[in-house]
């Protein structure tokens, strides 16, 4: 029920981030660590790639 009232983008969020890298109770510091800089390098490189396939797109028109 709380993930209904969040907005879609939070939601999307978490989902993505528990699909690709849970966390889990017994991971050590260090493995949270590498699951987190993981997320946020896979974050980085989604939206890189949506900002050039838009700008390739806007160049084509």
């Amino acid at each position: 029920m709380k993930t209904e009232k969040q907005s879609w983008l939070k939601r999307t969020c978490h989902y993505l981030r528990n699909t690709i890298a849970p966390l889990d109770t017994g991971d050590s510091k260090f493995v949270r660590f590498q699951k987190n800089l993981g997320f946020g390098v896979f974050l980085a490189l989604l939206i890189c790639g949506t900002l050039a396939i838009l700008v390739a797109a806007s160049f084509m028109h």
